[in-house]
């Protein structure tokens, strides 16, 4: 019973690592991200997420942490999208991170077959279609 167990471990370590490898994660570089959605013929817009992400956090945290917001892409293609929001300031990532769970807790909260992903990696957060953040990969 011992070896099954052990072998059985071995096997789930293996495909954690090797799911943990191929996952894919927005890129760090917003021009990367910007290639990589241009390259899958999605539309990017630069300038309406912006000014949409600008108002949200000026009203949210105020003039001073609208001014840390650094590029925000906002990309569609048929019925999948993606938003990026670029920043160096941690805490202003944390704070629009703990946002988006809450968006995404309310969009999937009424129904399950809601495709979003959301999530945070170094200087970026992001929320959109599986696609969507599939696609910036």
């Amino acid at each position: 019973m011992k070896k099954f167990l052990k072998s059985l471990l071995a096997v789930m370590l293996i495909a954690i690592m090797a799911l943990s490898l191929t996952s894919c994660g927005v890129p760090s570089d917003p021009a990367k991200a910007k290639e990589n959605l241009t390259k899958n013929e999605f539309t990017v817009d630069e300038t309406v997420g912006a000014v949409a992400v600008g108002v949200y956090v000026t009203a949210a945290y105020g003039l001073s942490a609208s001014k840390n917001i650094g590029k925000v892409i906002l990309a569609s293609k048929d019925s999948d999208s993606v938003l990026i929001v670029y920043s160096e300031d941690a805490e202003l990532l944390e704070k629009l991170h703990k946002d988006l769970e809450a968006l995404y807790a309310e969009v999937v909260k009424d129904d399950e077959e809601v495709d979003l992903e959301k999530g945070k990696s170094g200087d970026c957060v992001w929320v959109g279609t599986s696609a969507g953040v599939k696609a910036a990969c």
